[in-house]
């Protein structure tokens, strides 16, 4: 460390080491007095002037009466090498007269150097290096991430941090918790990123916190990475929970349909015991029309929760139909809806993914128009071959969308619809059709109403051959039914009874021990999924043991599967009965047995 000594109050020289002259280059000028000290020793600032002399540690000590540090310092040394120096300078007192300034001084010119090929680093890395003193004045602000933030290297120094975020009391508070001596590290948005912040207090020599430093590193795209994970996640859960409550409902409706089309057999030899006849007849189509429509919503909620990726050649137009149905809530006393649909050939989608796009779509066109609009909204729906592609277009008259947001409508988790939008849908909507070889497009005038369209490419495969038709059969078949809930058993029976004979067993082992002992039927209807013993394990048994039965089991299903259970269902011959079905269904697929 090197000491040199001056007089006040004129600076003349009065004492100096030897490490002075190493670090100087050159020993004491003897003639150098205040306001002459830069040229006489070659003190210039780190931008290449010569440096102020009302800015020296000399005349700022003694203007001071206390310790002043300076650390800017360039030394131009006369054999050409540029020295980095800190001074510490002292005022010394004799009493309270101040006598003296002693200036003690380091050469930091490795420490500049490191400082200089980090500030190179941070210039290319997105990250923010910040520091503050205790007073919470800002001292360091250097890095690439600052441009996320709208900033610029050290455009902050000089500034408080309390000053500067008094809005974000939260950013007040990490600041607080650092100064009280405490790391930690935090993530939180900033500008137009999130960043994930580490503070460090520093302290003297006493364990005095003088200040904090700090590190930002721009994690944005690692934190929307992990949102749309968490959001894949949730999707995947609904399509199975959709799946599960497709099935659950399946049952109830098995047997409600069931015995609704008994009772409606029936109601001729009730006469007016329930009212007059039509009007009892009415009443049972309402229940029916009712019941019904719940079958093709849980049938569309099956068919779009299924995870299939697969391309096929698909039916455009009755996937839109699906998909209108799904989304008819959002539609509903919005605007009227068109149709205008040409004959089209299929094309190459699948109806799980092709109807996540559509649903998107229809219910992005329904929000974009107010609820209290008037009769004169509507959304339109096209269908068109062009240019060897299916065109679709959906058109709302609604509010449009300004040029600013459209350009972004396709970027992941941008959203206007803030507190109910993930801001996925129309970006994943984009990768399903060019999943499909595919385009998603958009246009709009700002009050003036959208379209968006899609088009797909035309299946170059042929249709899928025609079912065989069922035989004809008048026999009288011997009917086993196997289900653990009698409800849909006996709603089966129902159905069948008139035509067959009939038999309900609801233990699924018992059956199997019924059949190996010997009992023989045409047909057995067995549910797939039943606790302990499945209508799969039911097959397994019979297949080992009476094959020609085995043969006869027709799988009955409300459509939830495990992955084991439909590779099974998929290795054998035996058909599958789709829950709910009507009586006809049911007829039709007998005959084939």
């Amino acid at each position: 460390m090197g000491v040199w000594v001056a007089r006040v109050p004129d600076g003349a020289f009065v004492y100096a080491n030897r490490a002075f002259e190493r670090i100087m280059g050159m020993g004491p000028e003897p003639t150098a007095v205040a306001g002459a000290y830069a040229p006489a020793y070659g003190i210039f600032d780190r931008e290449g002037a010569l440096y102020r002399e009302d800015q020296m540690p000399f005349v700022r000590a003694m203007a001071a009466r206390e310790r002043v540090v300076v650390d800017d310092i360039v030394v131009h040394r006369r054999d050409g090498r540029r020295v980095y120096v800190r001074a510490f300078a002292e005022p010394l007192f004799d009493g309270d007269t101040l006598t003296h300034v002693a200036i003690a001084f380091v050469d930091i010119t490795d420490e500049v150097s490191v400082e200089h090929q980090l500030a190179r680093v941070l210039a290319q890395t997105p990250l923010v290096l910040f520091a503050f003193d205790r007073n919470g004045l800002i001292t360091l602000s250097e890095g690439r991430g600052l441009e996320r933030m709208g900033l610029r290297p050290k455009q902050l120094v000089g500034q408080n941090v309390f000053g500067l975020y008094r809005d974000r009391p939260e950013f007040t508070e990490h600041q607080r918790r650092a100064l009280a001596g405490e790391s930690f590290t935090v993530i939180a948005p900033v500008g137009t990123g999130i960043f994930e912040t580490t503070f460090m207090p520093q302290r003297d020599a006493h364990g005095t916190v003088t200040g904090v430093i700090g590190i930002s590193a721009d994690v944005t795209e690692r934190t929307e990475m992990q949102q749309r994970l968490v959001e894949v996640e949730r999707l995947a859960a609904m399509g199975s929970l959709a799946a599960m409550v497709a099935h659950e409902i399946n049952n109830p409706l098995t047997y409600v349909l069931g015995n609704l089309e008994v009772l409606a057999a029936r109601v001729d030899n009730l006469g007016d015991s329930l009212g007059p006849v039509d009007k009892t007849r009415a009443l049972i189509a309402d229940v029916r029309e009712g019941a019904e429509r719940v079958r093709r919503i849980v049938g569309d909620l099956k068919g779009f929760s299924q995870q299939n990726d697969a391309a096929e050649p698909t039916d455009v137009v009755a996937v839109i139909e699906r998909a209108i149905l799904l989304a008819e809530a959002e539609l509903h006393g919005r605007a009227r809806l068109s149709r205008d649909y040409r004959p089209v050939p299929r094309v190459v989608g699948n109806e799980s993914r092709l109807g996540q796009v559509f649903v998107n779509l229809l219910v992005n066109a329904a929000q974009a128009i107010p609820e209290d609009a008037g009769a004169e909204d509507e959304i339109t729906i096209s269908v068109a071959e062009r240019e060897g592609s299916v065109v679709v277009e959906i058109r709302d008259t609604g509010d449009g969308i300004p040029e600013d947001v459209r350009r972004r409508i396709f970027e992941p988790f941008f959203t206007t619809k803030h507190g109910s939008g993930s801001g996925l849908g129309l970006s994943v909507s984009r990768q399903i059709v060019e999943r499909f070889g595919g385009e998603l497009s958009a246009e709009s005038e700002s009050g003036r109403g959208s379209v968006f369209r899609v088009r797909l490419p035309i299946a170059s495969s042929a249709a899928p051959p025609r079912a065989p038709a069922p035989r004809a059969t008048a026999k009288r078949l011997q009917i086993l039914i196997v289900d653990d809930d009698v409800r849909v058993a006996r709603a089966l029976e129902g159905m069948l009874a008139h035509e067959h004979d009939v038999e309900i067993e609801t233990d699924a082992r018992r059956a199997r021990d019924r059949l190996l002992e010997g009992a023989r039927y045409d047909a057995i209807l067995c549910d797939v999924m039943m606790p302990g013993f499945s209508g799969i394990d039911l097959h397994r048994a019979l297949a080992s043991g009476a094959p020609e039965q085995a043969a006869k089991l027709v799988f009955v299903t409300g459509g939830a599967f495990t992955p084991a259970a439909r590779a099974y269902l998929d290795s054998v011959a035996n058909a599958c009965l789709e829950k709910p079905f009507d009586a006809r269904q049911l007829a039709d697929l007998l005959r084939t047995l």
